[in-house]
Order: C-alpha cells, then structure tokens, then sequence
C-alpha cells in the first residue's frame, strides 16, 4: 500500500476500498482515475436564512451504483442524507432529512442536493459520493 500525506495534495478525495467483509481497509488517496472522479464544483456557496441553495456532485463515471450525500459538522458523526439508485429517479432519505426542504435530483453523471427555506443548523460540510464495486468515492465537499 503507498502511503501519502493528503494535506498536501491540491484536490484530496477519500476513497474507501473493502479488501474483505471481515476486514475493510481505509485509506485516503489522490489517484482516484478519472472515470471515478465525483466532482462537486463549488467548495463555498454563502446563503441567507430562508433561501434555497442548490449544491452540485457531477459523478461522470456510468458504473457508479449508487449515489449518497453526506453531512457533516465539526464534532459530530457524518449524517447520511440520502441515497440514489443508478436506474431509480427516486432518493431514499434519512435521519430526518425527509421533509420536503431536501430534494435529490438525479440524473446521468449528476446527483444535485436542494435544500429550502435554509435554516442555521444546515450550517455543515456537505459530500456527495458514489458506490462503484467495492469502493466509495467521496467529492472534496462543499460548505
């Protein structure tokens, strides 16, 4: 296994790579190939109270089988928002993130997170990934 230091990388992604069912290995890496890239074009976006955002993955790779938001505050676990199927158009949502203020729009190459009426507590980095085989690929995320 190469071993690098991602922090000093200019676009670090983590992917996550299951050797066995007994024993996953974790590691982070730069050399994701392109076809894997999950790319999520804005790092920052500023939004008011009240507003809608609309946050964008770009998943280019036609072999993903799933995609999945994350999110995740400083000090806390990450939250699994909700995941997608590559042939349904419907997203299945979780931790209390079924209201109608989260909608997933999915299509080929791109899993786009709505969030309405934004509160203060949406406050957090979001991460859309994708399932391809055995590994999950994570974008660099978006606050």
């Amino acid at each position: 296994m190469i071993q690098t230091n991602v922090l000093d990388q200019p676009n670090p992604r983590m992917t996550i790579y299951f050797g066995s069912t007994t024993t996953p290995e974790c590691f982070f890496s730069k050399d994701v190939t392109q076809g894997d890239d999950v790319v999520q074009p804005h790092p920052v976006l500023a939004v008011r109270v009240g507003e809608r955002v609309t946050l964008q993955c770009f998943c280019p790779n036609d072999d993903m089988e799933y995609t999945f938001w994350l999110k995740l505050n400083v000090g806390q676990i990450p939250l699994l928002i909700a995941t997608s199927l590559k042939f349904s158009s419907d997203a299945m949502f979780y931790n209390n993130f079924n209201s109608t203020r989260f909608q997933v729009k999915t299509g080929v190459g791109l899993n786009h997170l709505t969030i309405s009426n934004i509160e203060s507590s949406d406050s957090a980095m979001y991460y859309c990934g994708m399932r391809k085989d055995y590994s999950i690929v994570f974008g660099a995320g978006t606050y």
